[in-house]
């Protein structure tokens, strides 16, 4: 099941790779679009880049504590990120955070 469930999700990229010519095209297409915009909205580009940069790293820092945390045997440390997490302080930064720029902790 496994392994269809593989095929299944991998099958439109390998498509997509093997008419890489469909995809240059449409990038193409866009590409006076985006030039456009980067050069009357500059500031835009920078939002989306750094709100971008930030989804991409936090996500598996969060992940990598959470597994850090449940994998080891002491129970000072899940006190300790619960402890955090129940701060008033940390929930306000996680909703705007969150709010700004869809960015789940």
């Amino acid at each position: 099941m496994k392994k269809l469930l593989w095929i299944v999700l991998l099958l439109p990229i390998m498509a997509m790779a093997q008419d890489a010519s469909a995809l240059e095209g449409i990038l193409n297409l866009l590409k006076p679009l985006i030039d456009a915009y980067a050069g009357k909205f500059g500031w835009m580009v920078q939002v989306v880049s750094v709100v971008g940069s930030l989804r991409v790293a936090i996500k598996p820092i969060m992940t990598l504590i959470d597994v850090v945390v449940k994998a080891t045997p002491s129970e000072e440390d899940d006190d300790l990120v619960q402890k955090i997490e129940e701060n008033k302080i940390y929930k306000a930064f996680k909703f705007v955070l969150d709010w700004a720029s869809s960015i789940k902790l």
